[in-house]
C-alpha cells in the first residue's frame, strides 16, 4: 500500500505553514516531472494555491532523499 508524503507549503492568504497529505510519492514525481499543478489547502482560510517554484524544487529534492542508494 502506498502512503502519502506529508509536506509544508505556505498559504498566500494568511502566511502560515501548512501541512499537505494526500498525495502518494509516485503521484508527486509524476506531477513534478510534468510540470503539472500541485495543490496545496489551507483548512483555516478555506483557500487552495498552486505550489511556487521553490516549494517544487524542495519537493524534489525530499522525494529523491527518499529513494535511497
Amino acid at each position: 500500500m502506498n502512503t502519502s508524503v506529508p509536506f509544508l507549503s505556505e498559504c498566500p492568504k494568511c502566511g502560515h505553514e501548512r501541512p499537505q497529505t494526500g498525495y502518494v510519492p509516485e503521484e508527486l514525481a509524476l506531477l513534478l516531472s510534468s510540470g503539472a499543478e500541485i495543490e496545496a489547502y489551507c483548512a483555516n482560510c478555506d483557500t487552495y494555491w498552486p505550489l511556487s517554484t521553490e516549494e517544487r524544487v524542495d519537493l524534489t529534492r525530499a522525494l529523491g532523499r527518499r529513494k535511497g542508494p
